[in-house]
């Protein structure tokens, strides 16, 4: 039992570290990543976190529930659903732009080289009401299932002697 413990906890834990697929290639799932000034990355795939890039980045960038802050640049594609998109300076995408569910916060400088695609926060709104109906659902039906049929009484029944 305790050999399955922790296995199951050396797996969880393989899952968290970073993994590089190229030299430059940076992927991590729940830690955020940083590209300092004066270095750079080529492909960015992040999923439960955040990048901070103050260098170049010359590959698309992927992030899946976090955000971006861009400082210099990105020489291709990038794919941001669940969060922001900070352009700072005179930051720029060079090909397109995908953000699903979030904002866009440009400043006056920077630009976007293709198209630009911004679907705003408000389309989860159904999505979420969907989700919370399947969940009332579930926890009526098993409510019913537990406590079967209950009659409720206006006042408290007399004692019975």
């Amino acid at each position: 039992m305790f050999q399955r413990l922790l296995t199951i906890c050396v797996l969880l834990a393989a899952c968290t570290l970073p993994a590089m697929a190229e030299k430059r290639d940076i992927v991590h799932f729940g830690s955020d990543i940083v590209v300092a000034e004066g270095d750079s990355a080529h492909d960015i795939v992040c999923f439960l976190c955040s990048v901070d890039a103050k260098g170049p980045i010359e590959g698309d960038v992927v992030v899946f529930f976090g955000s971006i802050h861009l400082d210099e640049g990105a020489r291709r594609d990038m794919v941001v659903f669940g969060g922001d998109i900070w352009l700072n300076g005179d930051s720029s995408i060079g090909r397109d732009l995908v953000l699903f569910g979030g904002t866009l916060h440009p400043e006056d400088r920077s630009r976007v080289g293709g198209n630009a695609v911004v679907f705003p926060p408000v389309i989860f709104l159904p999505i979420l009401l969907v989700i919370g109906a399947i969940f009332w659902g579930i926890w009526m039906f098993f409510r019913w299932l537990i406590h079967g049929r209950q009659q409720y009484y206006p006042m408290q029944p007399p004692p019975r002697r």
